[in-house]
């Protein structure tokens, strides 16, 4: 799809066209059901930034006939990377779960919360976290959708409310949240 859109628009100076082409045409293809398949290794990650960096590189060479590091890309065309998409789409879901938006009550019924003690001190160090998270002996047992989901929730934002922020709010803490890591 990448090869098609630049043989195909080899001709058009505007890059706002190239954003709009990669986010209708490419961008589906790489985030397609990816809270099920995100990959766990960082190489896989890299691969699939890859296109990414490779079409921004290639549409800035295109109009402005210079090179940018791949940060500078970002920021010219304002877009996230892919890894932080991934991110947040897991989150949706995440919030859709919590909210019985899927009509699936074995998924949403093996989400598990909980629940803080009463009158007990929290450590610094180890704050209240929303979701528990079932230890898993095996590789494939950590990388389970699911698991990582609850993961990464209760690492990066156990400040967003799952269950009375609206989903424009919550999905705007998520996305400020990933902004202030640099994701």
């Amino acid at each position: 799809m990448y090869g098609f859109v630049m043989r195909t628009c080899k001709d058009f100076k505007r890059y706002s066209t190239y954003v709009y082409l990669f986010n209708t045409l490419i961008r589906p293809h790489l985030e397609y059901a990816s809270c099920i398949w995100n990959p766990f290794y960082a190489k896989y990650e890299d691969a699939i930034e890859t296109v990414q960096h490779k079409f921004l590189r290639s549409t800035f060479y295109k109009i402005f006939k210079s090179k940018l590091p791949y940060p500078g890309l970002l920021d010219k065309f304002k877009m996230p990377t892919l890894k932080s998409r991934r991110i947040l789409l897991g989150a949706m879901v995440l919030y859709n779960l919590c909210r019985h938006r899927f009509d699936s009550m074995e998924l949403i019924n093996s989400i598990s919360y909980r629940v803080p003690r009463r009158g007990g001190r929290q450590r610094a160090a180890n704050p209240h976290q929303l979701f528990a998270s079932s230890s898993s002996r095996t590789n494939a047992g950590k990388r389970a959708p699911l698991h990582r989901l609850v993961a990464t929730y209760n690492q990066l934002f156990n400040d967003a409310d799952v269950f009375t922020l609206t989903p424009y709010c919550y999905k705007k803490n998520i996305t400020e949240t990933l902004n202030n890591l640099n994701m």
